[in-house]
């Protein structure tokens, strides 16, 4: 949902240079969803490329390390556990990306600028250290609370959006290494269960499908029994 108010906020300003992000910067992840050799990135299933569940990171880190504690399954937790491994995952898929393009395709040069830019961008920045703002007490004075501004300014005031434009981008692109990462980590598992491989045939089997459930879930609501919660 991120990426999506970032695009949306992005297609429609007249000058997008504005938010110090070029349009070739833009479409790098669409180039890297488009060429690789995966089911494609959808992780909130939202309005824009429409391609099928891909999975949930959460549920993949699970599988791989179950005592990684309450709160080492976040996203930022995950990206910086994993992150020599996601720079490994990157570099291999920069150069599947190098064979399968052509020199003279404007696609090749924005994946020779994302090279020069963002390679070291491997690990998920908190929400709290970017947009953190000090509550202002009613004396007028910074109070120690600290508070994220609401979505709808955070994507439309000239002092945040964009932050909110880089931040998004890059936190869709770091979920998309994340779950690459995982992907390879879980194939090299081997499991005798039932007639499964690796514990990545155990994911897709049985985890991604409920992955998908829920997200559908998330969507389309579930209906509850008013009336008997109302005497619980």
């Amino acid at each position: 949902m991120i990426l999506s108010c970032c695009l949306k906020t992005i297609l429609k300003a007249k000058n997008t240079e504005k938010f110090g992000i070029t349009m070739d910067s833009i479409v790098m992840c669409f180039i890297i969803m488009e060429l690789t050799p995966s089911k494609g990135v959808d992780f909130e299933r939202t309005d824009i490329l429409q391609r099928g569940f891909a999975g949930d990171t959460m549920h993949l880190a699970r599988l791989y390390d179950s005592s990684m504690g309450f709160k080492g399954y976040s996203l930022a937790n995950l990206t910086v556990s994993f992150e020599k491994k996601i720079l490994e995952t990157k570099k291999n898929m920069i150069k599947f990306l190098e064979n399968a393009l052509p020199p003279n395709d404007p696609r090749y040069k924005t994946l020779q600028m994302y090279k020069q830019n963002y390679m070291e961008t491997n690990y998920k920045k908190s929400m709290y250290k970017i947009f953190g703002r000090r509550k202002t007490l009613r004396s007028g004075q910074e109070g120690k609370i600290v508070e994220i501004p609401p979505i709808v300014d955070l994507h439309t005031r000239e002092d945040c959006v964009t932050e909110w434009v880089q931040y998004g981008c890059l936190d869709a692109e770091i979920t998309f290494f994340l779950r690459e990462t995982l992907n390879t980590l879980l194939k090299e598992l081997p499991t005798n269960f039932e007639d499964l491989e690796d514990m990545y045939d155990v994911y897709d089997k049985y985890w991604l499908p409920f992955g998908e459930m829920l997200t559908d879930m998330e969507r389309n609501g579930i209906k509850v029994n008013k009336e008997y919660l109302k005497v619980r």
